[in-house]
């Protein structure tokens, strides 16, 4: 690439009106010329180093989302709706098996716990998928639920446990 003064020298119109004024007066052109000229090269120079930072910090971002937000943003998917309704179906034929083992609740109560528990369980399945799994962990699990949640996963987990081996 010609430097400025390369063609500022190679043009002989400008060699003519620069032989008119001083020597002083063209050292400071000269010099205010390169100087601009260095200014627009460190600004492109700035321009291309700040599109990389651009991009690294895109990239660090990216990879600090997954571990600051958890794995569900990295995963997402979205709602599935025949999914929903079959874990909706079961879940409600579980219930209806609840309901209809009621009276038998102080003579076998292990059956009624279990059909509850799996009732409660394909219902909860039903609403993750109506609103896509991801979503609905992370609505489950906002910070002025998840002592609630934790109990109630836990109280049915339990439910389902002690139907099987008590």
């Amino acid at each position: 690439m010609d430097s400025i003064y390369d063609k500022f020298t190679a043009n002989p119109d400008l060699e003519e009106e620069s032989t008119l004024l001083d020597s002083h007066e063209t050292t400071s052109i000269f010099s205010k010329i390169s100087s601009a000229i260095s200014s627009k090269s460190q600004a492109i120079n700035f321009g291309e180093k700040s599109q990389l930072i651009k991009s690294k910090a895109s990239e660090l971002q990216s990879e600090a989302k997954v571990f600051s937000t958890g794995m569900m943003e990295k995963y997402y998917s979205g709602p599935n709706y025949p999914a929903a309704t079959i874990c909706f179906v079961v879940g409600m034929l579980f219930l209806l098996i609840t309901v209809s083992s009621l009276p038998m609740l102080l003579i076998a109560p292990g059956k009624f716990n279990f059909t509850f528990g799996i009732a409660s369980s394909f219902l909860n399945l039903a609403l993750a998928f109506w609103q896509g799994p991801s979503t609905y962990l992370n609505r489950v699990v906002i910070e002025s639920n998840r002592v609630i949640v934790a109990v109630y996963f836990l109280t049915l987990f339990l439910a389902i446990y002690s139907a099987f081996f008590w």
